[in-house]
């Protein structure tokens, strides 16, 4: 039965009918009555298709959008067809697409970065619901910062993207861009470097001491007070963790700045 399944998946991905017949001979598949092979597979296959569009563009609408609806419909087949779905939960299914499309001949690199960016928001606005444990930031003001963490919240994600990507002109560097979900919708925000130096390192799970010695080398003048002010608002942050036992006598926690008082 297994066997039989995949042979007429196969043969609605095919890429001709004498291939399909091919695959459905060796399983005794029949038509429903009234209906060649033929027709019953180009059933099958439009609605698979059809679905494949539906599907992916529900995790890449910027895609769809930049392409157009034919052009996407044709892309969401060939990327069925290479890289079919593996679970039934289609929303997981979409984020091989960027990597799809840089094998392919001809297509601009800055839209497989606005693939990564589609598909960051996709993983973001599903990403589990977090919430700020407003108690652990004191560890800011108690502890020194080599014992202690960010956490960052769910589905957050930076990129480095292509400047086309973020509406800039192509003659721009590649920009760091942060997505995450606030409330319901995915927000995106371009970083300094600074600022992305800072997330890049708290992504890898760094200490924050070293997080704000990556922030201070790509940004001198970067204000740890600044970016914490912003990251609680947007929700950035979900908490603050030590990496060993707390002293109650630590010495060296980090001082506030002017920027921090209206925390």
């Amino acid at each position: 039965m297994i066997a039989a399944q995949q042979a007429l998946l196969a043969a609605i991905q095919a890429g001709s009918w004498d291939k399909a017949q091919d695959l459905l001979a060796a399983t005794g598949w029949r038509a429903l009555p009234g209906l060649t092979e033929a027709d019953g597979i180009q059933t099958y296959r439009r609605n698979a298709q059809g679905l494949a569009a539906r599907s992916l563009a529900a995790a890449h609408p910027l895609l769809l959008n930049e392409l157009g609806q034919a052009s996407f419909d044709t892309l969401a087949w060939a990327f069925w067809r290479a890289s079919p779905p593996s679970q039934g939960d289609l929303a997981e299914w979409g984020q091989a697409l960027p990597e799809f499309l840089a094998a392919q001949p001809g297509v601009e690199a800055w839209l497989c970065d606005l693939a990564r960016l589609g598909w960051a928001r996709h993983a973001a606005e599903r990403a589990a619901d977090s919430r700020l444990d407003v108690e652990s930031l004191n560890l800011l003001q108690s502890q020194s910062p080599e014992v202690l963490r960010l956490c960052l919240r769910p589905g957050l994600c930076l990129l480095h993207l292509l400047p086309q990507v973020c509406g800039l002109n192509a003659e721009q560097p590649r920009q760091h861009v942060l997505v995450w979900r606030e409330v319901w919708r995915a927000e995106q925000q371009i970083l300094g470097a600074g600022d992305a130096a800072l997330m890049a390192a708290t992504l890898q799970g760094r200490d924050l001491d070293s997080a704000l010695q990556e922030a201070l080398a790509a940004a001198p003048d970067f204000d740890f007070g600044a970016w914490l002010q912003q990251a609680l608002q947007r929700g950035w942050v979900q908490a603050v963790e030590t990496l060993a036992p707390v002293q109650a006598d630590a010495a060296g926690p980090i001082s506030p700045s002017p920027s921090d008082s209206n925390l």
